[in-house]
């Protein structure tokens, strides 16, 4: 008796297995399929709210938003102003700025010439 359960526990078994592997995968299929269908609902959303938000920032709509809700009228010559700008001090009274590999040399030449000196 003992070796017939053994005999069919053998064939069983790995039937059982294997039916609850391949159970396993088909699951798995289904939410990845479920997941990537998400995924373009997603993408699809996030396309349209793009459009939106272009469309909100657009300056015609900003403009009209100003003019007739808002009251605000454009602004006449006389009282726009606008400034000359010059570029920064430092900017032009060092030039551009030394890159890493002139850093470096520097670094070595100050070295060098530190070492040749004499010590007191």
């Amino acid at each position: 008796m003992a070796s017939v359960v053994v005999a069919v526990a053998v064939v069983v078994l790995p039937a059982v297995v294997l039916v609850a592997q391949r159970t396993h995968a088909a699951r798995t299929g289904y939410a990845i399929l479920a997941l990537q269908g998400e995924v373009q609902t997603l993408q699809a959303e996030n396309a349209r709210l793009l459009a939106e938000v272009a469309a909100l920032r657009a300056p015609d709509r900003i403009e009209r938003i100003a003019t007739t809700q808002l009251g605000m009228v454009p602004p006449r010559p006389q009282q726009v102003a606008s400034l000359p700008v010059a570029p920064p001090a430092r900017a032009v009274a060092r030039g551009p700025e030394p890159s890493v590999l002139d850093r470096v040399v520097g670094w070595l030449v100050r070295t060098e010439a530190a070492a040749a000196e004499p010590a007191p």
